[in-house]
């Protein structure tokens, strides 16, 4: 890259209950983002669990992770959309998801000042906007065209739940003439991790929207957006990735 560092993305389809080494130390951060299945993090003796959509983080040099997936009784939805040909779609947004997260730490590098303090401020106001977009999006028409013209950027890589990209003009487009309106907007199970000028939001959501005047269906879904903060200073989305939660 431009600025001197590399960028290294590799791509694990692990067996149920296998993982892909033992405990150990990378010189190198390290991001994981988990495209189906569930894992199970292990960091410095401490386990968290991840689902679809979710993404560890860890800085070089520190105690060495543990990834493994839990086994399941049915064909995961990943051995499934792999012969639809939709697997190269989540190649894509992991390629464009790593490269977005490098650039977010080689300026936090290079600039000064940065802290514990200064992140959670960055925290704090990711949430304030999706708690914008959500009221946008209940509002509905020009109100929510409005959000996604100020702050979805222009080249925004957008796949929805059944693997359709949208472009921003799309979601604005649709929004303001009325074929696309939410009847339910519930988001929650909020996490925002933050990487210098990128930071990385994750929720669960259970929407019901209507297109076309016909009544859409309820459906789980866990969805990534990743914000990047432009030369302006404001904060846009330029990643929007949602996956379905197939419940057993």
């Amino acid at each position: 890259m431009d600025n001197g560092l590399e960028l290294q993305i590799s791509e694990h389809d692990i067996a149920p209950g296998e993982r892909p080494h033992p405990a150990h130390r990378h010189p190198t951060d390290q991001a994981l983002l988990v495209i189906d299945g569930m894992f199970e993090v292990t960091t410095a003796g401490e386990k968290t669990r991840l689902g679809p959509g979710s993404m560890a983080y860890q800085r070089g040099n520190y105690s060495g992770a543990l990834f493994f997936r839990y086994s399941r009784r049915k064909p995961s939805l990943f051995e499934k959309r792999r012969k639809e040909g939709e697997i190269e779609m989540r190649r894509l947004f992991l390629s464009v998801l790593c490269a977005v997260l490098l650039l977010g730490l080689a300026s936090e590098r290079t600039a000064s000042g940065s802290g514990a303090d200064t992140d959670e401020q960055i925290k704090d106001e990711i949430l304030k906007m999706e708690r914008s977009k959500v009221e946008a999006l209940k509002a509905g028409g020009e109100v929510a065209a409005k959000w996604f013209e100020d702050y979805y950027t222009d080249d925004i890589d957008y796949i929805s739940g059944n693997g359709h990209v949208f472009t921003k003009n799309d979601t604005v487009n649709e929004f303001r003439s009325g074929v696309r309106k939410l009847r339910v907007v519930i988001h929650d199970d909020y996490r925002v991790r933050v990487y210098g000028n990128t930071a990385v939001l994750t929720y669960r959501g259970n929407d019901i929207m209507d297109r076309n005047g016909k009544p859409g269906k309820q459906e789980l879904v866990r969805t990534t957006d990743v914000y990047v903060k432009q030369p302006d200073g404001v904060w846009r989305i330029a990643v929007h990735h949602v996956t379905p939660v197939h419940t057993q």
